[in-house]
């Protein structure tokens, strides 16, 4: 249905269901009138042409349902990915550039943007504490007299009282690495 199908129908006093049915039938008319071109886009302020972004977007992300929205995916991804690029924090980012049309942005970034690349976090190994070291120590004694792992009963004979709570929590981790180790040498067997 185009526009000229759409003004002909006669609504009365409801001007609402045109709108609807523009939008339904006639999104992508809709969206081409509401682009501004390259040098009005230009003149633009930075917090202008987020809010132009996010019109658009906008518009493309509410009438999914709309005949022609297929077509308009990329340009709802570009249009929400350049409104990113405006709300984006200019301290951390830096002035990222931004563009009025994809033909736009892939003419000067052919390769896509490329900001710079984010350090790395270095994971630190925390250090043992002295009941992981005793838990191991016992757990290596242990598995060198007898074939198989010690379970809490064990330890509590072995100790001549029951495991307090944290003991207990450093038993089932120390227990728990033992385990997946002794699996991995008996697949290799």
């Amino acid at each position: 249905m185009s526009w000229k199908a759409i003004l002909k129908r006669k609504f009365g006093e409801n001007l609402v269901d045109s709108k609807r049915l523009g939008n339904m039938y006639a999104l992508k008319d809709i969206f081409e009138s509401k682009k501004v071109d390259n040098t009005t886009f230009d003149s633009m302020s930075r917090e202008d042409k987020t809010k132009h972004h996010s019109i658009l977007y906008t518009l493309l992300n509410t009438h999914k349902d709309s005949s022609d929205w297929s077509s308009l995916k990329e340009e709802q991804n570009f249009h929400y990915a350049m409104y990113r690029r405006g709300t984006r924090d200019s301290k951390r980012y830096g002035q990222v550039p931004m563009y009025n049309s994809i033909e736009s942005r892939n003419r000067a970034e052919p390769n896509g943007l490329k900001l710079a690349p984010k350090e790395k976090k270095v994971k630190q190994v925390k250090p043992r504490t002295e009941l992981e070291k005793r838990f191991i120590r016992v757990f290596d004694e242990w598995l060198l007299t007898n074939s198989n792992l010690p379970t809490i009963y064990d330890f509590n004979k072995l100790i001549r009282r029951k495991l307090t709570t944290d003991e207990k929590r450093t038993f089932r981790k120390t227990y728990d690495k033992y385990k997946d180790v002794i699996a991995r040498e008996q697949e290799e067997i």
